[in-house]
């Protein structure tokens, strides 16, 4: 890995620059706690009435169609959802049709970067409190990036995108290296671009963090001890162009 000059000239790993990164993160308070029983929204459009209808229909992909997305590459599985049933319909709703969507419950606390909840970066003029040890502006500036880097819609099809590995590589030190309080981080908050006040979640789990019905349960599911996801309720909404066209109209400018 190549190094980096940082704002006071020293030159930086680029680990060690995400390290800081996710330093300043804890110290400003951006982890948080997602609690067990939050409900979370994932739609899928469905060209006849109940094509989608179980946990492994709606819930992350297997390994083998998981295609690279802005948080994770071509094969690694992650779990994208809304806590709005509007939102998740927005992220995902390209034409007018039908969508099952499904509401997952989390079944213990999870660990998430709430990138929602970062403050302004303060202009140039603003003056460093002395209580302070570093300038945060930079850092600040980096995670805004992140957020608004990933919440750009993906192009859907099968090319590699390389404008993806930037916040591919954050998002696997935060799945792989990143501690807070000793947990291991599951995801990342971010606001949504293509819903006025909505939110979307990018959870590091795959479908073996998903409770399955029996029928569809291997010989090797009882071996997979963190099923902390279970379907809860499956219904189908109707998506009009009027809704995608609203939707655009007051998306956020940002």
């Amino acid at each position: 890995m190549s190094e980096r000059r940082y704002p006071n000239g020293e030159l930086y790993e680029p680990a060690q620059v995400l390290e800081m990164i996710f330093e300043y993160a804890q110290d400003a308070r951006l982890f948080v706690t997602l609690p067990s029983g939050t409900m979370l929204i994932r739609a899928r459009h469905q060209a006849k009435k109940g094509q989608f209808r179980t946990a492994a229909d709606l819930g992350p992909p297997p390994k083998t169609l998981a295609k690279a997305n802005r948080m994770s590459p071509l094969g690694i599985v992650v779990f994208y959802a809304s806590q709005e049933s509007a939102t998740a319909l927005a992220e995902v709703a390209d034409e007018a049709g039908t969508f099952a969507v499904g509401a997952f419950e989390t079944l213990r606390d999870a660990t998430i970067l709430a990138l929602t909840n970062l403050p302004p970066v303060p202009s140039m003029f603003w003056e460093i409190p002395d209580s302070m040890e570093y300038d945060p502006r930079p850092r600040r500036r980096f995670l805004q990036e992140v957020e608004s880097d990933i919440s750009r819609p993906i192009a859907r099809d099968d090319k590699i995108h390389i404008e993806y590995v930037p916040t591919q590589i954050v998002a696997e030190f935060l799945r792989t290296v990143t501690t807070i309080d000793g947990r291991q981080v599951d995801g990342v908050r971010y606001r949504s671009t293509r819903r006025a006040g909505g939110s979307s979640i990018v959870l590091f789990a795959n479908q073996d963090n998903v409770v399955l019905p029996s029928e569809l349960r291997d010989d090797l599911y009882g071996f997979k001890r963190d099923r902390w996801l279970q379907l809860r309720k499956v219904t189908n909404r109707a998506v009009s162009a009027d809704h995608i066209a609203n939707w655009a109209q007051h998306a956020p400018r940002w």
